[in-house]
């Protein structure tokens, strides 16, 4: 009882957290315009430190839940487990300097991109800090699992049921009650991220949020339906008239019971908000829509897709699928602790399918962290230009201040395909037989071959259109010049 009332006193506090935080940026955002920086930290200071001392009473309050919780409990008789202050140290230290280095880059970020004005000395300060506490947070959540780790039950929770007994983790479904599955948190925290980022884009150049906001609203759910569609069809086409979607049709609605398809995602997602943009553009005719080149905004927006996948590749993780095969466990020994445990299992977490001191090869951290690396060096490679400007400065000894870089509006966008493309068509393979599937090897190729087309004739049209008149910028900065002085 004691655990119950600790754990529903820290989801209280969690919400309240997160209501307050949404109410103080949307307070302060209302007001920033008539204070200067200064002022503006003077009058505020308090509501900040109180939303984050909310915070971290639900961190506290949340993590003294798990310990004491029955179920711990009880994994710590099973495996002759004792508590040991070194983990508890890393657990509240680090969970309590997490939540703190979290709310110090949501401010911050705040601030260097949402406040008007900040110029000089006190910008660079805001951007260091921004910059520096997102790596921190990162590595402060790494070191706070690594204090529970040892505790926690294995395979690891996938789904939060709601239901008579309350909000639980567990792993699977429950009957009675509602079961939000981990695995579709993550695709959605995905998707919101990815909007944030080019919304964020959009904000830089025209100075308003919220343009491409209908397109999102088209594009995410679709995509869910292209992800479903492309699913069904890869066990259709494993199966064949095994498959329980042919035996019983209706199966394909049952969405909550697991199965997407990250790659038909992508395609009807991307296809979905095109069309979205085409539309404003061109037959609504809608401002500042038809001022926007849409040739190089998505290359800002499309490679975006590569972090929502590699955030949605943490659910394969929860579900304990996407996984190679059998190595020691010394191979991934840099890798965190619960990551290490958890591997010991596949075929959705039904069975310790591996021997002592073995672990199933993690191809989601390997998809993960190529997908991160796919968009920065799309985003700062090409869309940027610096790989560009660094060739030429090789050859041609210039300042790289001085080099404008070669840019062919739409290549990014290709580039995407030949990336993700290329990425399936070498981890696809190395699955288990549960989550191969043949035809998503070959589907690979048609993206890469779909992407190296899009990038020659991107090359092609910068070097016998654009070059001779057609703007080679996002907007047309001079309509938002002339609105902001009318």
């Amino acid at each position: 009882m004691t655990h119950e009332i600790i754990y529903y006193i820290g989801i209280s506090l969690l919400i309240l957290g997160i209501i307050s935080t949404s109410f103080f940026i949307s307070i302060a955002n209302k007001n920033k315009n008539s204070l200067d920086l200064q002022g503006f930290i003077k009058k505020y200071w308090p509501y900040a430190v109180g939303v984050l001392g909310v915070s971290v009473l639900s961190f506290i309050f949340l993590d003294s839940a798990f310990f004491i919780d029955e179920a711990t409990i009880n994994n710590l008789n099973e495996n002759n487990l004792t508590l040991e202050g070194g983990y508890l140290f890393l657990s509240f230290f680090f969970g309590i300097l997490f939540v703190i280095l979290l709310y110090t880059f949501i401010f911050s970020f705040y601030l260097y991109y949402y406040f008007p004005d900040v110029k000089g000395k006190s910008h660079k300060i805001i951007k260091i800090t921004y910059i520096s506490s997102f790596f921190l947070t990162i590595v402060a959540l790494i070191l706070f699992f690594e204090g529970n780790a040892p505790y926690f039950i294995y395979p690891l929770a996938n789904t939060i049921h709601i239901g008579s007994g309350g909000i639980i983790l567990t792993h699977g479904s429950i009957e009675g009650g509602l079961n939000i599955t981990l695995y579709a948190l993550f695709i959605l925290g995905g998707a919101i991220l990815v909007y944030f980022i080019c919304d964020h884009i959009t904000y830089k150049e025209t100075k308003e949020h919220g343009l491409i906001l209908t397109c999102f609203l088209w594009a995410f759910p679709l995509g869910i339906v292209g992800a479903r569609l492309w699913y069904v069809a890869l066990d259709i086409s494993s199966e064949g008239a095994n498959s329980i979607y042919v035996q019983d049709w209706v199966n394909i609605f049952r969405i909550w019971r697991g199965g997407l398809g990250i790659m038909g995602g992508a395609i009807l997602g991307i296809i979905t908000g095109v069309s979205v943009m085409l539309i404003y553009k061109y037959a609504l005719r809608r401002e500042p829509y038809t001022k926007m080149n849409y040739l190089h905004l998505v290359d800002y927006i499309v490679p975006t897709i590569l972090i929502a996948q590699a955030i949605g590749r943490w659910g394969n993780f929860f579900n304990n699928e996407v996984n190679g095969a059998p190595i020691p466990m010394e191979s991934i020994a840099f890798l965190p602790t619960f990551i290490k445990l958890n591997m010991q299992y596949a075929e959705h977490g039904q069975a310790t399918l591996v021997g002592s001191g073995q672990v199933y090869l993690p191809l989601f951290f390997v998809e993960f962290c190529t997908n991160i690396l796919g968009y920065l060096v799309i985003y700062f490679g090409f869309t940027k230009g610096y790989i560009s400007k660094l060739i030429q400065r090789i050859y041609i000894h210039k300042p790289l201040k001085e080099i404008n870089p070669y840019i062919a509006n739409g290549s990014s966008a290709g580039l995407y395909l030949v990336w993700y493309g290329a990425t399936r068509a070498i981890l696809e393979p190395l699955r288990t037989t549960a989550d191969y599937y043949s035809t998503s090897v070959y589907s690979s190729y048609v993206m890469i071959g779909s992407g190296a087309l899009i990038i020659l004739i991107a090359i092609l049209f910068k070097e016998f259109i654009t070059d001779k008149g057609y703007p080679n910028i996002i907007f047309n900065k001079e309509y938002y010049k002339n609105k902001k002085d009318a």
